[in-house]
């Protein structure tokens, strides 16, 4: 008690003793109110009794629910100044903990200088281990180039892919750790002696290149006679891309990349299935308009029936050879639908013809009824191919389409003038 009136001041008592004697004072106005409701006739005393012993029955429950109500808060603090004192001793051990893993750490700094040699050694080590583990594909390169060659003689390109793919390890593998020396005076010569010494992988590269593009420019015959032909040289254009993803992260990362790398077969892929559908297009015409009248008519009717024929191969056939990503069956519609594009466009564009040379009204004729049929059930549109052409541009331009019908109305109207006189002298004469 002498520590609490030494820590609160006099005129603190006095505040909390004024504001418990106004308390006292309201709550006994407030009894003397709540008596003077229930007395207010001589018959409620008669009642006295039962009221006194009604309200001493509501103060002993009331007295009870404080008391459990104060319990209940003491236990909360019992509780929470128990997990404070845990909490305190977690944190006193950490730090204990930290200030001895603190020395100790002051301990081993001393030796990383000291370890210095033992990390190069272990460096040395490494690339030793490396250098082993390729020594045997290096002295072997001569044995897999001939090998690959047979490989390819017998038309086996996966496994002649996996031999060269084992080659260019080891080349890179040399390549790379040239790439880290800091020398670059020998460097050069180096860079020139591993070249030569794979000079042989390079032809083989272009080699398996070479066959790749053959079957892919083929795609149509493949697809029809030797499927299997056209899926490996899918799987190898996709193993090649998987490389070139790989070497372009290393670029990024390390800083070096092969010199032939990125390849990009897919790329290249792409570009002659597009060159094939344009050859196969521009090779429908067999006859000029000096052989044949109706040379148009024949070549766009040509042109309709292969691509009819070679989308009941590509949605059959093509789509099971193909990698689901390449969309193969959207992507041959582009193709043929742009290359038709520009095939009629070069027909009909008056800017690239020669003066003179203009379309005749049956191939006007033959052009408009084309350009019309073109998306109907006769050719894009036949139901079995499935193809969705709801996207696909005009096959001509607008300006184009009017420049072409402008020809035939014209004519139209240079025979009609001509007709009209003869009939009219016809008709006098009758």
């Amino acid at each position: 008690m002498d520590l609490i009136d030494g820590v609160i001041s006099p005129t603190t008592q006095s505040a909390e003793s004024n504001q418990l004697d106004d308390m006292r004072r309201k709550a006994e106005a407030n009894a003397l109110r709540i008596v003077q409701a229930k007395l207010e006739k001589p018959e409620d005393l008669e009642k006295l009794d039962q009221l006194r012993t009604a309200a001493a029955q509501r103060k002993r429950i009331l007295d009870e629910q404080l008391r459990t109500a104060v319990q209940s808060q003491l236990e909360s603090i019992k509780t929470g100044i128990a997990q404070l004192q845990i909490s305190l001793d977690n944190m006193k051990t950490v730090e204990q903990t930290m200030r001895d893993t603190d020395e100790k750490l002051q301990k081993i700094e001393p030796l990383q200088s000291k370890f210095e040699d033992l990390r190069h050694e272990a460096n040395t080590y490494r690339q030793l281990s490396l250098a082993q583990a390729n020594l045997d594909d290096i002295i072997k390169t001569s044995e897999n180039v001939k090998q690959v060659d047979d490989l390819m003689e017998q038309g086996k390109l996966l496994q002649a892919h996996q031999l060269i793919m084992e080659i260019e390890k080891s080349r890179n593998y040399l390549l790379s750790e040239l790439h880290k020396v800091q020398e670059k005076d020998s460097q050069t010569d180096d860079i020139r002696l591993v070249t030569n010494y794979f000079a042989d992988y390079e032809r083989l590269v272009a080699r398996l290149k070479q066959l790749i593009s053959f079957h892919i420019s083929r795609w149509y015959d493949c697809a029809i006679s030797a499927p299997e032909k056209l899926v490996t040289a899918l799987r190898i254009i996709e193993r090649e891309e998987q490389v070139d993803r790989f070497w372009t992260e290393k670029k990024e990362s390390a800083g070096f990349s092969p010199p032939d790398r990125p390849r990009q077969w897919k790329k290249l892929c792409f570009e002659l299935l597009r060159k094939s559908v344009k050859d196969r297009i521009e090779g429908n015409q067999l006859e000029t308009r000096e052989e044949h009248e109706y040379w148009l008519t024949h070549h766009l009717e040509m042109c309709r029936q292969t691509i009819l024929r070679d989308f009941v191969i590509i949605t059959k056939t093509c789509l099971r050879c193909f990698p689901k990503q390449y969309d193969i069956v959207n992507r041959f519609l582009d193709y043929y639908h742009n290359c038709l594009k520009e095939h009629l466009t070069e027909i009909c564009d008056p800017k690239r013809r020669s003066e003179g040379d203009t379309l005749t009204t049956a191939e006007v004729y033959t052009i408009v009824t084309f350009v019309r049929d073109y998306q109907g059930a006769e050719c894009l549109g036949k139901p079995e191919l499935q193809l969705d052409i709801s996207q696909l541009p005009p096959l001509l331009e607008k300006d184009i389409l009017a420049a072409v019908t402008d020809v035939f109305i014209n004519e139209r109207k240079q025979k009609f003038t001509e007709w009209i006189p003869n009939i009219v002298t016809s008709e006098v004469k009758v």
